[in-house]
């Protein structure tokens, strides 16, 4: 695993090809934190933030919580 922090991880949305999911993982003293966006594809900017969280124990927690996190929020444009 790369221990470099933050840490991108890009996830690929099926509803818009102009758009992506992003989860960054940043390191804290004794925790991890996330923020979640979407972002354009190609500038990586930010479209719309989804939110942040914060005090996650390990790393594979914070990329789990952050994709639960996404597709909560995309389930609920959707509606």
């Amino acid at each position: 695993m790369n221990e470099y922090y933050p840490q991108e991880f890009y996830i690929e949305l099926t509803s818009n090809d102009n758009l992506l999911g992003r989860i960054t993982v940043l390191k804290q003293a004794k925790s991890f934190s996330i923020e979640i966006d979407i972002v354009l594809k190609e500038s990586r900017k930010i479209f719309k933030h989804v939110g942040s969280h914060f005090n996650l124990s390990d790393h594979q927690e914070s990329i789990d919580f952050g994709m639960m996190k996404l597709s909560q929020f995309l389930d609920s444009v959707r509606k």
